[in-house]
């Protein structure tokens, strides 16, 4: 098994402007998300191996989490209804999609972020036949799969996000009414692996999507998801802080442990890992966001000083111990 860690935030500071510079705004969206989700039926059993949980361990921006003892999955205090789902894309939505995805920003996107993806997972195997990414959103994997000739089709039920990501490649989005169709289609098309880049985490049912996977033909799959990490603890203890990792859309969250455990339930082989991501650019922004220094330019300065010019050295610490706020898994089916 191959393991990778760490990425230079560098590149990435432009396309997270909103996080710093919208703290309010950013909260009471995730305050509104919250409101919804606690409404919900309550959770009795962990979303993924289906133990019966109890007490909770913590609360976090009014929601209560309860790790499970058996799998060591997060879970948020109440279940995801359709209804929850239906108020979550809608308040997602809101803002108008075409003031923000520019061609340019969109282009540097692809770059920045989503070309290293598709390279970690080509530099993982050569056997790529074609990519079915689901949870496509606006097609950003699919524009990087362009760009390095790999044939790809996008699966996304977001109407924006598929008319944006018809508008900057050109092509339509996948048009399926279930997980059978969709194993029809990767099979006509000759498509042997399956993305799922930050999207199991917002799945109403995780274990139904590897099932789906396990039925299909399709070999590899190709998956990214946020993880239990230092970034839930600052969340927690800065509730005037709009919480990225953990609320709104993020109601549970996956451990190396839980995740482990559906691998071994799907007899699935891990190929490679790719450990990285923001924590210390959370801390950063914990810092940015509450400070009180009268002269800001002096500020600015001691925080390049102590704090960005080490920015990936200190989260390669995080990264290195696979306690990182995300990671990039390949996986194929073992052979029967």
């Amino acid at each position: 098994m191959k393991k990778k860690y760490g990425k230079s935030y560098k590149n990435i500071f432009k396309h997270k402007k909103s996080f710093y510079n919208d703290n309010i705004g950013e909260l009471k969206k995730i305050q509104r998300i919250n409101s919804i989700y606690i409404k919900g039926p309550a959770r009795k059993k962990c979303k993924i191996c289906e133990n019966t949980i109890s007490k909770f361990d913590f609360v976090s921006h009014k929601v209560n989490y309860v790790f499970c003892k058996n799998c060591g999955h997060l879970n948020g205090q109440s279940e995801e209804t359709k209804l929850f789902f239906e108020k979550l894309y809608h308040i997602q939505s809101a803002k108008n999609p075409n003031s923000v995805y520019t061609k340019e920003k969109y282009i540097s996107r692809v770059k920045d972020i989503y070309i290293p993806k598709l390279n970690f997972l080509l530099s993982t195997t050569k056997k790529i036949s074609g990519i079915l990414d689901f949870g496509s959103g606006a097609g950003y994997f699919i524009n990087a799969c362009k760009y390095k000739k790999i044939n790809s089709y996008g699966v996304e039920n977001d109407i924006a996000m598929q008319k944006l990501s018809e508008k900057f490649n050109k092509k339509k989005n996948v048009k399926v009414n279930n997980y059978l169709e969709l194993i029809n289609f990767a099979k006509k098309k000759n498509l042997n692996c399956l993305s799922a880049i930050n999207v199991i985490e917002h799945l109403e049912n995780p274990n139904e999507f590897l099932e789906f996977f396990i039925k299909s033909d399709m070999k590899y799959l190709f998956i990214s998801v946020p993880l239990v990490s230092f970034s839930i603890l600052l969340e927690h203890c800065n509730q005037d802080i709009f919480p990225k990792q953990l609320g709104g859309a993020h109601t549970h969250l996956f451990s190396k442990k839980s995740l482990n455990f559906l691998f071994k339930k799907y007899n699935l082989k891990i190929l490679s890992e790719w450990w990285f991501g923001t924590d210390i650019p959370d801390l950063f922004r914990v810092i940015y966001v509450k400070n009180r220094f009268y002269n800001k330019k002096t500020f600015s300065k001691f925080l390049d000083e102590y704090l960005i010019n080490q920015i990936d050295d200190l989260q390669q610490v995080f990264n290195k111990f696979e306690k990182s706020q995300e990671v990039h898994i390949v996986l194929s089916k073992n052979d029967k």
